[in-house]
């Protein structure tokens, strides 16, 4: 039993810095780095938005990124804060929190708090998000 939990706790830590990486790349990645961290058929909703695939959810990291909402020199950041993850095997689910920062290099400046429900799968090339849902709060 000790085994099973050390693998747990060991895959817990690993979806909790995949996260970490995440939201960093939010705020200082290229867009196409996205692929990195969600599945080709990811699904992605927020309040009035569904992006199916990952050639829309690149799509959409690249507009936000033309319209300096987030991305490199936006000078925002996505602050990961309560966040809890159950692993069962090859898949898991996360719930966090999120305070979203804007002018992070001045006077940061709380613009929105979100939740984050994620539901993750591990393959042959570690973990990726397979379906992402935002709300406010």
């Amino acid at each position: 039993m000790t085994i099973a939990r050390s693998d747990s706790m060991a895959a817990e830590l690993e979806v909790r810095d995949f996260l970490g990486r995440c939201a960093l790349c939010a705020d200082e990645g290229h867009a196409e780095e996205y692929r990195n961290f969600y599945s080709e058929d990811v699904v992605w909703e927020t309040t009035g938005t569904r992006q199916v695939g990952i050639a829309e959810v690149v799509a959409a990291a690249v507009e936000r990124r033309r319209a300096g909402i987030s991305g490199p020199g936006s000078h925002t950041r996505h602050v990961i804060t309560t966040l809890t993850v159950t692993v069962d095997g090859s898949k898991a689910q996360a719930l966090s929190y999120v305070q979203f920062y804007r002018d992070a290099h001045a006077t940061p400046i709380l613009e929105l708090i979100i939740r984050y429900s994620d539901k993750l799968c591990r393959g042959d090339g570690g973990w990726k998000i397979t379906h992402r849902r935002i709300t406010p709060g």
